[in-house]
């Protein structure tokens, strides 16, 4: 069975994973748009790179594969322009294996791609695996904003029930005192006086009550 008959890779190359592929080279680009379209991939190719914004947009791109000179700015500049979309999609650059082409991966590095990968490909298996790689380190970073924007949220209404009574809803005894000492504090520090107020409020007794 030929390497490029049946899928060789993980889960994260499926029907729901959409790919843009960048890369004026046909035969290149032929060769990796045909490894990851029979491994389930939704691939979508850029020739006019003015219409990564709208492909980004429209598809919501899981994986952005381009030729350096586009990412990087020679012809293009679609690596930040693809972070800006989205800061976690991640951008896999096609080198030539060259001297220069790993000059040129270095600086896609540095500039924020996930990986690079040189050209010509001779081993279709790697392209798959780098973009298994990339894709699941996409799928731990969004778990990641996940669960931080869930911890927040627990956090806040934490700090909710922490300085609320629970029966009347007003803020409570702890937080009274909590905001007494840092009124306190100012004064001293700015040498102003202090006022207290205290009400008795009788018909909380009957409010309680009608709660219970």
């Amino acid at each position: 069975m030929s390497v490029l008959s049946a899928p060789l890779f993980g889960s994260a190359l499926n029907a729901h994973t959409h790919v843009l592929v960048a890369e004026p080279d046909r035969v290149l680009a032929n060769l990796v748009c045909g490894v990851l379209r029979r491994h389930g991939a939704k691939v979508v190719e850029i020739v006019d790179t003015a219409a990564l914004d709208e492909e980004i947009q429209a598809l919501g791109a899981d994986l952005l594969i381009a030729n350096v000179g586009l990412a990087l700015g020679e012809k293009g500049d679609l690596l930040d322009r693809a972070h800006q979309l989205d800061p976690d999609v991640p951008v896999m650059v096609l080198v030539p294996g060259r001297k220069e082409g790993l000059v040129a991966a270095i600086s896609a590095l540095k500039n924020g791609a996930f990986d690079f990968l040189e050209a010509p490909i001779r081993n279709p298996d790697e392209l798959g695996a780098r973009a298994e790689r990339a894709l699941e380190g996409r799928r731990l970073r969004l778990e990641v904003r996940r669960a931080e924007a869930e911890l927040r949220i627990a956090n806040q209404e934490l700090s909710r029930v922490s300085q609320t009574d629970e029966l009347t809803g007003l803020l409570s005894r702890r937080h009274f005192l909590e905001r007494l000492v840092e009124e306190i504090e100012r004064a001293h520090r700015y040498g102003r006086a202090i006022g207290l107020l205290l009400i008795d409020v009788d018909i909380v007794v009957r409010y309680s009550g009608q709660q219970k």
